[in-house]
């Protein structure tokens, strides 16, 4: 009889909880901004075609998106997404809106990399694209249902000109592969971003895109941190407070910062995340920084320091950067010397880094 009884209280509870989520999301569409709109995505439903699109998203990160054009996007601002792959982004987002929405604006080069895998395997474009070739065909067909609200351009991104005026409510960001589009991204969208806009970044507990965290904390008391997206690598975080333009054009290097900067960032950066794996990622990326950064003694000890502390190792983040450090004890003078003479970062390049974690 206990035990029943305890099962009622939770179930009671879990209801509870879903319609008081609700609540706020409804609240948030009303006009009444409250912060815990945005926990509301677990109780998101979505449809099958959603849920099967090919992607290297999770359930959780869709549910987010079609909450956001469902409940708590304006149509002030414009949603503009910078990397989109196979739309599942697009699309979640895109479902949500209703007649008379700004258009999404979705940027990609769409443009096969091995580094995505056997991610279509299970799909109708099976071994259908080689490496190089153009996959925006596979967009299409994914986001065909709701393309009267999606304006999809096959760019770089570091060639995207934003029109000034056009102020974005909701800027989605799959797209800082590098230390260049994360300059290109800093100079070119966050200048139009206005109180209040929300920043999507999809790579944040991930150990390959360790600029997004030395960026957020140079940004710190411009960004309010609104919520980790459970059992994702996604982050969500609101402009409180306009950053000054010369400040977004003084540049971004990884090479700029100390090793003091990059403890600090990641510090920050991992007092942000509670839930695991996502916190033990965040400090994944913190070592696969200190190696791009060159500073590879501190780099090591770092890594010995989680591998020690965790009883456990996430497969595609500190499992890759361990993979990264064998490599770059076979390749230190490579490195230093292609960094010297040709001034290209190893550590940074894609090509690289996917041959090194497939070896």
């Amino acid at each position: 009889m206990r035990n029943i009884l305890r099962s009622i209280k939770v179930s009671l509870k879990a209801i509870v909880k879903k319609y008081k989520s609700l609540c706020f999301a409804r609240l948030y569409k009303m006009g009444l901004r409250f912060d815990q709109a945005h926990l509301a995505y677990p109780y998101i439903t979505l449809s099958e075609d959603l849920r099967e699109i090919p992607g290297f998203t999770v359930l959780n990160e869709r549910k987010y998106m079609r909450l956001f054009s469902s409940y708590l996007y304006s149509n002030r601002g414009y949603i503009c997404e910078l990397g989109c792959t196979f739309g599942s982004f697009t699309s979640s987002l895109a479902s949500g809106l209703k007649s008379g929405s700004k258009k999404i604006h979705s940027y990609d080069i769409f443009t096969w990399h091995k580094s995505f895998g056997e991610i279509l395997d299970q799909t109708q474009f099976k071994d259908t694209i080689e490496y190089g070739e153009s996959f925006q065909h596979v967009y299409n067909h994914y986001t065909s249902p709701w393309k009267s609200y999606i304006e999809a351009s096959s760019k770089d991104i570091n060639e995207v000109l934003w029109e000034e005026g056009k102020t974005i409510e909701f800027l989605l960001v799959d797209a800082m592969k590098s230390e260049f589009l994360a300059d290109t991204i800093l100079q070119n969208f966050y200048k139009h971003l206005e109180l209040g806009s929300i920043v999507y970044h999809q790579d944040f507990c991930h150990f390959h895109e360790p600029w997004i965290h030395l960026i957020h904390f140079k940004f710190k008391d411009h960004f309010k941190f609104v919520c980790h997206v459970e059992d994702s690598s996604s982050v969500v975080f609101q402009l409180i407070r306009k950053i000054e333009p010369e400040r977004l054009h003084e540049g971004f290097s990884l090479m700029d910062f100390s090793t003091e900067q990059i403890e600090d960032s990641f510090s920050y950066s991992a007092s942000l995340i509670k839930e695991e794996p996502a916190k033990q990622n965040v400090l994944a990326a913190k070592i696969y920084c200190l190696f791009a950064c060159h500073f590879f003694e501190n780099a090591e000890s770092a890594l010995s320091q989680v591998v020690n502390y965790y009883d456990f190792i996430e497969c595609g983040n500190l499992e890759f950067v361990i993979k990264i450090a064998r490599q770059v004890k076979r390749d230190r003078d490579l490195i230093l010397e292609n960094m010297e003479k040709k001034g290209k970062n190893l550590l940074t390049d894609l090509d690289y880094i996917t041959n090194a974690i497939s070896a």
